[in-house]
């Protein structure tokens, strides 16, 4: 079986080169079927058998032959690690234990370095399984209500987006709230978000499955991709189910099999052109059709044609209907291993005031993806996406490598434009190019798009290290505003951190770059393959939001992944109670916390030693019980930390220690010792008299405080019993100065 296989391969190839020439079109394809069927003839039954066995293997598992695969380096995250074999969800799902840290290893507990600008960093997103990933962030804010916030994030603990909601700008979040596939798919992929005049939030993903055809008795499939919409009237709280926008599909055409897979979609509302009192709700992505040819009555394909295509689709409803597809940019297509691969992928729609849709994309250029230069290109639309202008190339740089060395997530994504609207019509965007691996670029249009600028550098480090996945958004009152993640702190170039910068001028100047994050991501503790391929900004005239892919929770042995979450203004710091604030040694206390990472490990330490270890709820918040360990007198400090560094203090007063009964029992011995120095035959009488009183009153006190501690602290028990050894031997001394007393008082 194996030798008909590469001898199909190689009359392919042999086919390929042949197929173009019309005099020897039809002598090659005639020497092909001949040996396709001396094989066939010679094998029929094993051939059906295999690809039976290859469909067989197709669903949810391992297959021989995807038909993606030509493709599969050009396709979102979430997909491109389902093709590549990396099925996270199944994989982790059957396995007896979940990504979790290795036995052994040393708590490592992470020291956040504060930013001067923004507030201390949260991490939104919640383990609702075993899998610990959340990557790919979108953010949308209510223009009714500023602090109403809804995040969109691909959550393999669900399998596919998930959305957070806050009312209270961002301090607390509520969520996830799990998106659902079409009723025969399998997961979703890709988040967008926005909201619309009214407050009403759409959603819009990716849904998947895997599909089969049959055709000439040979069965084919492999996944498939829709878009689809959902929407929430209360803020992000309650969502509809999805309504399909755009249908992605596999079937046979007159011997072909063609493949139309949807990817990337993304999401804008703004003015209806034709009513500028209503919305419309407009969904860019990006098409990819994969035709293959089969040969008639054989069991074999041929290389595809590929085309690709930016399309768009609009609603003015409300979501509830949706017009046919259109395209936006121009259809470019090659057959496999055609040197001129030109492909176009990663839209991005915003609509200015007047209702002028402008959308962004990547352009390969001839070359293809990864090599030579692209163009950052733009389109505009007057009549609310029925018809586009030509394509205008922003500018023309170089292309970045697929991965950043020495890190191995795919960073090509970074090519993909940004773009916002200013409020008079002017249009910004932001890219990633090289020329030292990656700097981020700014242009900016002030005429509607028909001009642009030159590229402006904004990220001001002086190393030669990357930056990477920009985001931008322009506030009502036309500050731009710009976020990036970049290594510039890190000499190895791998960890990451997230930096801003803004433009209260149409770009003219810029604030010097600051730091968003508290602490860094080390791509190699997530998924390190892939880290999402978009992080989001979004701006109100007061208030700056900012999302991203944080990996500060991963170790070595236990990678992890979440949704990372800062504002301009102050968030609430972590802190702590603790009753009763002082007592003795041994005591046992009640500790409260609030304002922690939701649902993760907390660790109480007391001075340098960590004492217990808790779990906080939803909200941050935990109760627990301690003893306090057997110390001497004085203030003790009581430190909070939560796995992701947050931290409170608080200080216990320790009454009565160990140290307390050692310097009651020292004091007395001393002033026994000063007894015994004073004592004579003569004053003997006077002295024991008026000392003796006084060590009774300290025996006194001193058994007072051991029986309170007995009492009180079973914990205390085992030291009461080493007490009574010096407790006793004073207790003899005593007995011996009261015996000399009696004696010398009857002499």
């Amino acid at each position: 079986m194996d030798f008909i296989v590469r001898g199909l391969k190689s009359y392919n190839y042999l086919f390929q080169i042949c197929y173009r020439n019309s005099m020897i079109k039809a002598l090659a394809f005639v020497s092909i079927v001949l040996l396709i069927a001396s094989f066939y003839t010679a094998d029929t039954q094993n051939i059906t058998s295999r690809i039976d066995e290859l469909s067989i293997q197709g669903s949810g598992g391992e297959i021989g032959f995807r038909l993606l695969t030509p493709i599969v380096d050009l396709l979102s995250g979430p997909v491109w690690l389902r093709l590549k074999g990396v099925d996270i969800y199944e994989s982790t799902m059957s396995s007896a234990a979940s990504p979790s840290q290795a036995g052994g290893l040393p708590i490592q507990l992470p020291y956040r370095v504060p930013s001067p600008k923004f507030s201390r960093n949260l991490l939104i997103s919640i383990d609702v399984s075993r899998i610990p990933y959340q990557a790919e962030t979108s953010i949308a804010v209510n223009p009714l209500n500023p602090d109403n916030i809804v995040i969109g994030m691909n959550d393999y603990g669900v399998y596919g987006p998930s959305a957070y909601a806050s009312i209270d700008g961002g301090e607390r979040w509520d969520g996830p709230f799990a998106t659902t596939p079409l009723l025969k798919d399998d997961y979703g992929s890709d988040v967008s978000l926005a909201f619309d005049r009214e407050g009403r939030v759409y959603f819009a993903y990716m849904s998947i499955g895997f599909k089969y055809i049959a055709v000439n008795r040979v069965v084919f499939g492999d996944d498939k991709a829709s878009i689809v919409v959902i929407r929430s009237d209360d803020g992000g709280f309650r969502w509809s189910s999805p309504i399909v926008a755009a249908v992605g599909d596999i079937y046979a055409h007159e011997n072909e099999v063609i493949i139309v897979f949807l990817d990337r979609p993304r999401i804008t509302v703004g003015p209806d052109p034709f009513d500028l009192k209503k919305d419309r709700i407009y969904v860019t992505y990006t098409e990819f059709v994969l035709r293959y040819p089969l040969i008639p009555e054989y069991p074999y394909i041929l290389a595809p044609t590929i085309s690709t295509t930016i399309k768009l689709v609009y609603s003015t409803d409300g979501g509830e209907t949706w017009s046919s597809p259109r395209p936006v940019s121009p259809t470019y297509s090659h057959i496999l291993g055609e040197e001129r691969r030109r492909i176009v992928q990663g839209s991005n729609p915003k609509v200015g005031r007047d209702g002028t849709l402008y959308v962004a994309y990547y352009d390969s250029l001839d070359e293809g993806p990864w090599d030579g230069l692209f163009a950052p290109t733009i389109v505009k639309s007057k009549d609310g996406g029925r018809t586009f202008t030509k394509p205008i190339h922003v500018d023309y740089l170089l292309e970045m490598d697929y991965e950043l060395p020495p890190t191995l997530f795919r960073a090509w994504v970074s090519m993909m434009p940004q773009i916002d609207v200013g409020p008079n019509e002017e249009v910004y965007l932001v890219v990633a190019a090289k020329p030292d691996d990656s700097d981020i670029f700014f242009y900016r249009s002030l005429d509607g798009g028909g001009s642009w600028s030159t590229a402006r550098k904004l990220n001001d480090d002086k190393t030669n290290r990357d930056q990477f996945i920009p985001a931008i958004a322009v506030s009502p009152n036309g500050t731009i505003h710009v976020s990036w993640a970049d290594r510039r702190d890190d000499p190895k170039d791998i960890e990451y951190h997230i930096f801003y910068t803004k433009s209260s001028d149409k770009g003219e100047k810029w604030i010097e770059n600051t730091r968003v994050t508290d602490y860094p991501s080390n791509p190699n503790y997530g998924l390190y393959l892939y880290i999402g391929d978009y992080f989001s900004i979004a701006a109100t005239d007061e208030e700056v939001y900012v999302s991203w892919t944080d990996t500060r929770l991963g170790r070595q042995y236990s990678p992890n992944m979440k949704i990372g979450f800062a504002r301009t203004r102050h968030i609430p710091l972590p802190s702590i109670l603790v009753s009763p604030p002082s007592g003795h040694a041994g005591q046992e206390i009640t500790i409260i916390g609030e304002n922690f990472i939701p649902n993760g490990e907390v660790y109480i330490r007391v001075g340098d030693a960590y004492l217990s270890a808790v779990r906080s709820d939803r909200d941050g918040k935990f109760q627990t019980r301690i003893f306090m360990p057997i110390l001497g007198e004085g203030p003790y400090k009581i430190e909070v930390i939560d796995a992701s560094g947050n931290r409170a203090e608080t200080y216990f007063y320790c009454e009565l220690g160990i140290d307390t009964l050692k310097k009651e029992v020292e004091s007395m011995k001393r002033d026994l010792d000063k007894i015994i120095g004073r004592t004579t035959i003569g004053n003997m009488s006077s002295t024991v008299d008026k000392e003796y009183e006084e060590i009774l009153a300290s025996l006194r006190i001193l058994g007072d405080k051991i029986e309170r501690l007995e009492s009180e602290s079973s914990y205390i028990k085992n030291l009461s019993y080493v007490l009574l050894i010096p407790l006793a031997v004073l207790c003899i001394v005593v007995l011996i100065l009261t015996w000399r007393y009696w004696r010398v008082k009857k002499e």
